[in-house]
């Protein structure tokens, strides 16, 4: 997960550069070199056939899951469809959205919201279609990730990180070592927002708090613990910074989401290390805009995260963010993900928190002002 803070406008080019090019310049026939990969009964054509226009997302996230998407799911809905997929890159929120959607003017029909709280604000405002069962196969989810308005997906987590060599080879042991500033000098990274980094959750269990007890929040009490190291504290906002500040040792410390350290620990080569103990787990979710312009695309492209099982293993290899498909299990997994990926056996005995998504549709925007007060002060 990455949430960068500027505007940008991306088209994805179409998945197989030669025969689906072919299509979104006016070939009618569907492409057979990329279809060729799926089982035809997986990909219904009640569902799949006949859509025209391209999907177009509005994408809360950005940077290495966008890209491990492109390669994998929405490349095969390419290859299957023949219809482009294009994405918009926003602020790392969906204030964008919400504001189009309010003008009655979405030109999106699909969007990922990067935290449950942004999407259950939206469906309680009504700005989201409904699921379309008949198209979407909900069946094929466990029961806790299927709403009326749509589906929880990318199941990650926000996890304490350290610079192996600023810490002179000193292991923290929880998130709380956050405030250990004796044991473990320097500068500690936190997310600049409250949803998704756990920034004051972590702040809550080094004060005591346990994960059962942890909503509704004591934002005041957070706020609090946070005061005792906010001059050791810098605020990150985007997935790239964090690791530049810690790979660069201007942090020792902080709290990063899993993907993002997968690919810095594993790709990257960088000296890093983490633990699961204090962490925060938490998801995105894929919704239809109401009023969206040919919005079956965007039914059919959640139908196609769910039933394209191979782009799916693709994608998790290349973010170890897993969506919880009932006949996916975690063996057909590159082994290397494995301690990365938010799973039972990483996090049961981690006590991690459980991001309340219901709590912050409902306080969302009275916790984020608390926060910026804070940091502004």
């Amino acid at each position: 997960m990455s949430r960068p803070r500027v505007n940008r406008v991306a088209a994805v080019l179409t998945a197989v550069a030669c025969s689906v090019a072919a299509v979104a310049c006016g070939n009618s026939q569907a492409p057979t070199q990329g279809a060729a990969q799926f089982d035809p009964s997986v990909f219904p054509d009640s569902t799949f056939k006949g859509l025209t226009g391209s999907l177009t997302w509005y994408d809360s996230s950005g940077g290495l899951t966008t890209d491990a998407k492109n390669e994998t799911v929405w490349k095969d809905f390419s290859a299957l469809t023949g219809l482009p997929a294009q994405a918009e890159f926003t602020d790392g929120t969906s204030t964008k959205f919400r504001a189009a959607a309010e003008a009655g003017n979405v030109p999106w029909n699909l969007i990922e919201f990067g935290t449950g709280g942004e999407y259950f604000q939206a469906a309680n405002a009504g700005l989201l279609e409904e699921l379309d069962t008949k198209t979407v196969p909900v069946s094929s989810l466990d029961a806790a990730s299927v709403d009326k308005f749509g589906i929880r997906v990318e199941d990650n987590a926000s996890v304490l990180v350290w610079n192996t060599k600023a810490l002179g080879g000193k292991k923290p042991t929880s998130s709380a070592d956050l405030f250990n500033t004796k044991d473990f000098p320097g500068k500690r990274c936190l997310y600049k927002y409250p949803v998704s980094g756990g920034t004051l959750e972590v702040a809550l269990l080094a004060d005591g708090v346990t994960p059962d007890k942890m909503y509704p929040l004591d934002v005041d009490r957070a706020l609090k613990k946070l005061d005792t190291i906010k001059s050791d504290i810098v605020w990150w906002d985007s997935g790239s910074t964090v690791l530049q500040l810690l790979n660069n040792g201007e942090c020792s410390m902080g709290m990063v989401w899993t993907g993002r350290i997968y690919d810095a620990i594993v790709n990257q080569k960088l000296p890093l290390e983490f633990t699961w103990n204090g962490g925060l787990t938490t998801a995105a979710y894929f919704a239809v805009p109401k009023g969206a312009p040919s919005s079956k695309v965007g039914q059919a492209a959640i139908a196609m995260w769910l039933l394209d099982h191979q782009g799916q293993i693709g994608f998790v290899n290349k973010t170890t963010y897993t969506t919880a498909i009932k006949d996916l299990k975690a063996s057909e997994y590159d082994p290397a993900v494995q301690p990365y990926v938010t799973s039972k056996e990483n996090t049961a005995t981690a006590n991690t928190v459980s991001e309340d998504a219901k709590y912050y549709a409902d306080n969302l925007d009275a916790v984020s002002n608390a926060l910026a007060s804070f940091q502004a002060q």
